[in-house]
């Protein structure tokens, strides 16, 4: 689930979080944006409600719009098994509930089907099968769905985006839970067994020196993305292992990624800052023998010079990789992306209530560096 959630500190204000403003009002004080696993829903939480839109197939229609007089929603999870409900966390300067409390919501049936209470006030949460992932400031929990326990808790550092990822792996009947450890710039990865929710494993990630901004794990858990809150650089681990396997330039200058995300496949990762859409091929040697495999000869001398390579200096060697390989450089506001189904294409949508679907020609075998997309789709949601 691709997710950003805005500070409780700094909704009321149209700016990044950590950027000064002459402005104090938020014109639509969009708390949340999510989409769902399968990238088919998207979900906003407000001030005063929550919607949500079908995105599926690249068109947009509003499904469900609850509005509360006086009632801010926080985070809206769509849950795995259950297709009409959705998880509700309050939020805001008047949250609709305590903020300690999950309210279990079918938007078909416009009813609360169940509630959860949890030891802390709740930043993000996830639902995977019939485990449910509570994240708080500095604590995550594992809870049943069905009995409402508690399985799990870990103390992590300060969290209040709620960073955090979780996913099922079906093959190996394992839950995968990724959450910042209790230091600074670490990544704890939990391996969850499937039949009684016993710890299979956890690893430790020394992924970057300053705070984690963004975590995301590919869908058959073997690679765990991470991007830093100066965010000039994109790092890939291998998860059995902890070893970083790839290194991607974001830019020079820092800037604040709020989203970042695996496609479907696992072969491609984007990013997103307040400005600019990045997408990184993970593979790169495979892709561009691919490319070459494809044109004539002269193309395969000229592929080579187009490109612009970063080295690795505090970590063990690798070999130079290549900046974004795609880029989309008119973004506004605080958005989250994500890939469409069939990774065709590239969802985007910030607080502002834009959406954006951008499909790029993946096989293009000239000059692929930060090409333009092929394709766009623009809608106002909100």
């Amino acid at each position: 689930m691709s997710f950003v959630v805005v500070p409780r500190s700094n909704v009321g204000s149209d700016n990044a979080v950590g950027e000064q403003s002459n402005s104090n009002t938020n014109n639509n004080n969009t708390l949340f944006i999510g989409f769902n696993q399968d990238s088919t829903m998207l979900a906003y939480g407000k001030d005063q409600g929550f919607r949500i839109i079908s995105c599926a197939y690249g068109f947009c229609e509003r499904v469900f719009d609850h509005k509360f007089i006086d009632g801010g929603i926080s985070f809206v999870c769509f849950m795995d098994e259950d297709k009409g409900t959705v998880a509700l966390v309050g939020g805001g300067s008047r949250p609709a509930f305590a903020m300690n409390k999950v309210v279990f919501y079918n938007y078909k049936e416009r009813k609360v089907t169940n509630e959860l209470i949890c030891p802390r006030n709740i930043i993000s949460i996830h639902s995977k099968k019939n485990l449910f992932a509570v994240v708080a400031e500095d604590m995550v929990y594992i809870f049943d769905l069905q009995t409402k326990r508690q399985v799990h808790s870990w103390k992590t550092t300060l969290n209040s985006y709620g960073i955090s990822t979780f996913i099922y792996n079906k093959q190996k009947k394992e839950y995968l839970l990724a959450i910042l450890d209790e230091q600074v710039g670490e990544v704890k990865v939990v391996t969850i067994g499937h039949e009684n929710y016993e710890i299979i494993s956890e690893i430790t990630i020394r992924a970057h020196e300053s705070s984690i901004r963004c975590v995301a794990l590919n869908q058959d858990g073997s690679m765990l993305a991470t991007v830093s809150e100066k965010g000039t650089l994109v790092r890939v681990f291998n998860i059995d292992t902890g070893v970083k396997i790839h290194e991607f330039r974001r830019g020079n200058l820092a800037k604040e990624i709020y989203s970042l995300t695996f496609n479907h496949k696992g072969d491609l990762i984007s990013c997103v800052s307040r400005e600019t859409l990045h997408v990184f091929v993970v593979d790169f040697k495979e892709w561009k023998a691919r490319l070459a495999s494809n044109t004539e000869n002269s193309a395969n001398s000229s592929l080579s010079t187009i490109w612009s390579y970063v080295t690795t200096t505090i970590y063990e060697p690798l070999e130079t990789t290549p900046t974004s390989t795609f880029k989309y450089p008119n973004i506004d506001g605080v958005s989250v992306c994500t890939f469409e189904t069939n990774d065709e294409s590239i969802l985007v949508c910030n607080n502002k209530g834009v959406y954006v679907s951008l499909k790029f020609d993946w096989n293009s075998n000239t000059e692929p560096i930060n090409a333009d997309p092929i394709d766009k789709f623009e809608a106002l949601v909100e």
